[in-house]
């Protein structure tokens, strides 16, 4: 493909998203639209999933909706912090809509912190994002948002593991998060070394609960000097060696990791929630090809490097 239309015209034509893009006009389509579009797709897959199997939606559909809504709020958040118009966020299916707790079309219109905290006036958000409010003129801080987030986020899904899941299943879902976790963590030290030059003491707080990184590796990924010095250690660690089958980026070790335990799962596992979620993060895979391809064919860049940067099988 040459164009972001091309690749619209193609996801149209001849794949999966056909009835997600129906009625869509390939030219006046641009990326952020297109991004909402594919996620909104895989939220319709995920509630019909949910619908067809009971015992998967009575309880991780909680996980689904609580990631969703954190992930509108941090999207709120940077808008709000870039000063910057940004083009509406995915909307979610009705029947997980009508569990939400944010109205989508309000967070949209929130036009500074304070309006923010008005929408979530009424929800768990409120008492969470009230301490960030900013002062004065101060920036709005996004990593401890992200974090708090985030940390609610994993708190209700441990909470979900360790009152419905046992035997294996239980041990399938405690590895697949816990182990993202850590790879989440990772990405966060090197990027806060690499961006900002943030010492040990000031990444510390900024850290996710709930992962099984020894103490004595981070701490020395923390210590590291450099972002390079924190990744090469984390690669020759016992734990990394087992993580980190390719030579890639660390942004792509999360996702290397993701692909090829869900892929296995979704395979053999026999616990619906565990199928349900390696779904979830296939698909999140997928799009995050299709985003690579059309960032690299607006960009003009040679289609062997786009083709090095996807995840998929034949490449690992």
């Amino acid at each position: 493909a040459r164009s972001v239309t091309e690749i619209a015209s193609y996801l149209k034509q001849q794949t999966h998203y056909q009835k997600a893009l129906e009625g869509v006009v390939e030219t006046m389509l641009h990326r952020g639209q297109l991004e909402a579009i594919l996620r909104r797709k895989l939220y319709d897959d995920i509630a019909a999933l949910c619908r067809y199997e009971l015992s998967v939606g009575e309880h991780f559909s909680d996980y689904i909706i609580v990631r969703s809504e954190v992930e509108q709020l941090l999207y709120t958040c940077i808008r709000l912090q870039s000063g910057q118009p940004m083009p509406p966020t995915y909307s979610l299916p009705p029947f997980l809509s009508r569990q939400t707790h944010l109205r989508m079309e309000l967070l949209n219109q929130a036009a500074d912190f304070e309006g923010l905290l008005r929408v979530v006036e009424k929800t768990p958000y409120h008492k969470l994002l009230k301490p960030f409010a900013p002062l004065d003129r101060q920036e709005i801080d996004i990593p401890l948002i992200e974090t708090a987030l985030y940390g609610y986020l994993y708190k209700k899904v441990f909470d979900i593991i360790g009152r419905y899941a046992f035997g294996k299943e239980k041990q399938e879902l405690t590895d697949l998060f816990a182990t993202a976790i850590d790879l989440q963590n990772l990405v966060r030290i090197v990027r806060l070394k690499q961006y900002y030059q943030m010492e040990a003491d000031q990444i510390r707080p900024l850290m996710l609960p709930y992962g099984r990184m020894p103490d004595r590796l981070l701490n020395q990924l923390l210590r590291a000097a450099t972002a390079q010095e924190a990744f090469e250690w984390f690669r020759t660690s016992p734990r990394g060696r087992k993580l980190c089958k390719r030579e890639v980026s660390v942004d792509e070790t999360a996702l290397w990791f993701k692909y090829r335990k869900s892929s296995r799962l979704i395979h053999f596992s026999t616990s619906p929630s565990v199928v349900l979620l390696s779904y979830i993060f296939l698909s999140e895979t997928e799009i995050a090809n299709i985003t690579c391809i059309i960032e690299g064919v607006r960009y003009q860049v040679p289609r062997e490097r786009i083709e090095a940067s996807l995840i998929y099988t034949s490449a690992s």
